[in-house]
């Protein structure tokens, strides 16, 4: 296990974004002196120094002492992000330039070609029958070793395009099982919305028995709830139909000739009311007939 010193001086001290930056000034060139007035004046730099160093202010010692210590490890540090980010980006290119084939296969089939051209020369130069059998079986060593390898980065291939093929085939079971299941929610709310007659006489039917129904329907299929504790407010009360009062002013009673009225007094006896008058009263026979608007009746003229 390595153990990593903890540097303890006031620089070291200091926030993470007050080092880095001054590791960036130096990586830049900006000379010492600056730094370290720029360091003192900082409001945190000053807080830091207070609260750990009695006030003491960074000096041209202290800023030697980081150059040679903390400065050193943050460019190594700089380097290595650097050195993997280099990395990732090749590895980005050759991805794409390798279309989507293994870079490793790539590789072992060039390697391939040069074994073979080996090979070939190399049974050129040998002339001897043993020397040529020895080599043969050497190749041959390797040559199946090649194609252990090939066959067995064959049989990684299929079982990747496999795996692929049951992942995309869940996939879709899982999207038709969605399906069905939202299909099968609505058939549900239907049926359960066609038996809410049947579940509030249940419940005691009436008013009550229906609010009970609605909130087992609501609770079952998730569905935003009523409080059952606060009653409806009432409905609206139902004006009640028109009816026109019947008064003696509203009847209709025809207009009759004031002599017609004062005859038929006379003749019934009884002041204030009027007999009923007879076709004969007129139209008095003998006479044209006219008719007349104030008594509304027909008057033979004479």
């Amino acid at each position: 296990m390595i153990k990593r010193n903890t540097r303890t001086g006031k620089i070291a001290r200091l926030p993470h974004e007050i080092r880095a930056e001054l590791n960036r000034r130096l990586q830049d060139g900006e000379q010492g002196k600056s730094l370290i007035q720029w360091l003192n004046a900082h409001p945190l730099v000053q807080e830091t120094l207070n609260d750990l160093f009695a006030g003491r202010a960074i000096n041209d010692q202290n800023l030697t002492e980081w150059k040679q210590g903390g400065y050193q490890d943050w460019l190594r540090q700089d380097e290595s992000r650097a050195l993997i980010q280099s990395l990732a980006d090749q590895h980005k290119d050759l991805n794409n330039l390798a279309d989507g084939v293994e870079i490793s296969d790539r590789f072992a089939g060039a390697l391939s070609v040069e074994f073979i051209a080996l090979t070939k020369k190399l049974l050129e130069d040998k002339t001897g029958l043993t020397e040529r059998w020895h080599c043969l079986r050497e190749v041959l060593r390797e040559l199946s070793l090649l194609r252990r390898d090939d066959h067995r980065a064959t049989n990684t291939s299929i079982k990747r395009d496999r795996w692929q093929r049951q992942v995309e085939r869940e996939d879709l079971q899982d999207l038709t099982r969605e399906a069905q299941d939202a299909k099968q929610r609505l058939i549900d709310q239907l049926l359960s919305n066609l038996n809410k007659g049947v579940m509030a006489k249940a419940y005691g039917g009436g008013e009550q028995g229906d609010k009970v129904a609605a909130l087992i329907h609501q609770i079952k299929f998730d569905l935003p709830t009523s409080d059952p504790t606060v009653p409806d407010p009432p409905p609206p009360a139902r004006p009640a139909p028109f009816k026109p009062i019947q008064s003696d002013s509203n009847q209709f009673k025809p207009l009759r000739h004031p002599s017609s009225v004062r005859a038929s007094t006379m003749q019934s006896g009884h002041v204030g009311e009027p007999a009923r008058l007879g076709p004969e009263d007129c139209n008095p026979p003998g006479k044209p007939v006219m008719f007349d608007r104030e008594t509304r009746c027909s008057r033979r003229l004479g």
